[in-house]
């Protein structure tokens, strides 16, 4: 494409918004389902044909565009969340591509730098459907995302603050996602509904408040803590991350921790009096570090 000409400029913005249709079509119906006077139905269906019309059946998958060859995670799990929120007869489609998932997380023993990021998408979809979806699926991705949650390396290494960067043509065409935030919200939905212990959320709770800090301090979010830097796809993704933190505190009993602070008691020697029903920790307190 010839970037100097004004032809090739045109050209290469059609390109770039045929690239996004999977994700353009799927974000309405999404957007359309939280409409809850005069939603327009007839709209919503054509949207529903169109997007259908990129579900490739061999492959149980969405493609991006109708002349993409191979299908996509990442169109698939955009595509599916969206039917997933509207009642429609696409349920043939949704059963097969949770089956594609079950395949999917059925042949995952380790989690590594190939297969992370079919993961962490294939987990964000599934946390969008928990109540309706395949009870089998639920439980394969209930131990995945275990597995994740305690692969502390892997989670640092190939999650923290990627970006997935879809082709965009404009400001109003951003489809973009933070990977680790998708991760934090799907886990959050999983504490929420009870199929991971309140204990898990504790693997993220210094992301959630670095996120909060940014926010008071600025009223909106951005990596760098600058307005400029404000993206607006991000921010969402941030607020929704403290809202359902916020949800999670009041709807689940979260016990108050009673602490007690002791006198050290000095030792001048070595014979010690030991009472088996305490546990004494000793410690030296003329350290710096102590």
């Amino acid at each position: 494409i010839d970037l100097q000409s004004e032809y090739g400029i045109n050209r290469k913005i059609q390109r770039d918004k045929t690239l996004n249709a999977v994700y353009k079509l799927a974000k309405f119906l999404w957007a359309s389902s939280y409409v809850e006077t005069k939603r327009d139905f007839i709209l919503e269906k054509q949207i529903l044909i169109k997007l259908c019309e990129l579900y490739d059946v061999e492959q149980h998958l969405f493609k991006n565009t109708k002349t993409d060859k191979k299908g996509s995670i990442l169109a698939t799990t955009f595509a599916y969340i969206a039917l997933c929120r509207i009642e429609n007869e696409s349920n043939g489609i949704i059963q097969d591509i949770e089956k594609e998932f079950l395949k999917y997380l059925d042949s995952l023993h380790t989690i590594n730098e190939k297969n992370i990021d079919a993961l962490v998408l294939i987990l964000w979809g599934i946390s969008h459907n928990l109540e309706k979806c395949n009870n089998l699926l639920v439980k394969k991705a209930t131990r995945c995302m275990k597995l994740l949650l305690e692969s502390g390396e892997v989670k640092k290494n190939y999650i923290y603050g990627e970006r997935y960067n879809i082709r965009t043509a404009g400001i109003r065409d951003s489809f973009s996602i933070n990977k680790y935030f998708v991760l934090i919200l799907t886990l959050e939905k999983f504490v929420l509904v009870r199929l991971l212990k309140q204990q898990y959320i504790n693997y993220v709770l210094d992301e959630i408040n670095s996120i909060a800090n940014v926010v008071m301090k600025n009223n909106a979010y951005s990596r760098d803590g600058k307005n400029e830097s404000i993206l607006f796809w991000e921010n969402y993704y941030a607020l929704q991350i403290l809202d359902n933190f916020s949800n999670m505190v009041r709807e689940l009993d979260y016990k108050e921790e009673e602490f007690m602070i002791v006198n050290p008691k000095y030792f001048a020697n070595e014979n010690y009096v030991v009472d088996e029903k305490l546990c004494v920790v000793i410690m030296p307190f003329n350290n710096d570090w102590s």
